[in-house]
């Protein structure tokens, strides 16, 4: 009798561009990543503060790199988001019998709100041989809120920053939302780094008020391994 020792590898690739964006993110759950990128003429990367959905987002910054990056929870299907770009003394609240109805805005402080639709995009390569893949991009639209609504729209992710650092948004994919960039000529703008430090300083202090009506992110570890191999005796 010939025994012959059969091994059978299943690979798991996260990243494979053949996924759809619903498929990555059943083994991502909840989570989207954003970065925020400095020039990296600047010393090292100032913090910002975030929230979205009752959380306060706190960035992993990045000397190295000048980036600061967030998790931002959201549910995993989710193909639409608000983001809303100001200073944390222009959030306030409507408030009934101590329960918060809803954030609001004082437009009379500058502000950027974008929607961010992430759409599919068909690739078709030059190569006959090859198949077309598919690729996900976000539609990226500036809008403003009507003069007489403040509302901000529920689940936004809100960046208490100055929105006249904010040169431009772009990129991501079906995981990570756009890239903000801040304005190359930052140092300028502000007079010196250390003063960039000063100002950014100042709004992590203004944003604690609103620590208080949002709750902190608990982090979760798990491990996802890139292949597993079984092993199978045949005859």
């Amino acid at each position: 009798m010939n025994t012959k020792l059969v091994s059978i590898a299943c690979i798991l690739s996260c990243a494979a561009s053949s996924l759809t964006a619903g498929t990555f993110r059943l083994q991502h759950p909840m989570l989207f990543g954003m970065t925020i990128q400095f020039p990296h003429t600047i010393q090292e990367t100032p913090d910002i503060r975030a929230y979205c959905s009752g959380h306060i987002i706190k960035g992993t910054v990045d000397h190295k790199n000048k980036t600061l990056f967030f998790s931002v929870p959201e549910d995993r299907y989710k193909t639409t988001f608000t983001l809303l770009i100001t200073n944390a003394h222009a959030i306030g609240c409507t408030a009934t019998d101590n329960t918060i109805q809803h954030l609001k805005i004082d437009t009379k402080h500058p502000y950027k709100l974008y929607v961010l639709t992430l759409k599919e995009r068909v690739i078709t390569s030059s190569t006959p041989t090859k198949e077309p893949r598919t690729e996900f991009i976000w539609d990226i639209e500036r809008i403003t809120l009507p003069a007489d609504d403040s509302r901000i729209p529920d689940n936004t992710v809100i960046v208490c920053y100055n929105p006249d650092f904010i040169d431009k948004l772009e990129g991501g994919n079906a995981v990570t939302l756009p890239t903000l960039y801040v304005k190359n000529n930052i140092i300028s703008l502000v007079g010196s780094e250390s003063k960039l430090h000063e100002k950014s300083i100042e709004l992590l202090l203004a944003s604690l008020d609103y620590d208080a009506i949002h709750a902190t992110i608990k982090e979760h570890v798990k491990p996802c391994y890139a292949s597993k191999t079984v092993l199978t005796l045949t005859t």
